[in-house]
């Protein structure tokens, strides 16, 4: 599946960058990142569900009996680059979090 969102070329070069051979060779973020890149090819005790916007996996450290973690697929550095325009966004990852909790 391909994120069906429209980003900069600088989000879509610099995403770019970030290949699926860095797992492990960073934080958390760079472990997590291969999930919201090609969330397919993980094996389903893995990854929850995915689309074109979001991907939801189960945390390797759970902290209790149901821990996911609800991602973006559009790459973000940090909570610092959200606009007000992504207020949207925002509110449907929420969404997808509430959706989880339900199913």
């Amino acid at each position: 599946m391909k994120s069906a969102s429209k980003s900069s070329s600088k989000t879509s070069s610099e995403s770019s960058k970030r290949t699926l051979s860095r797992v492990g060779s960073g934080g958390w973020n760079e472990v997590l990142l291969p999930y919201c890149q090609k969330p397919e090819i993980f094996p389903k005790s893995e990854v929850s569900y995915y689309d074109n916007d979001f991907v939801i996996i189960y945390d390797k450290y759970p902290k209790a009996k149901k821990h996911l973690l609800v991602m973006p697929r559009k790459y973000i550095d940090n909570i610092g680059e959200l606009k007000k325009k992504d207020l949207e966004f925002v509110r449907t990852l929420k969404e997808k979090g509430q959706w989880v909790i339900e199913k």
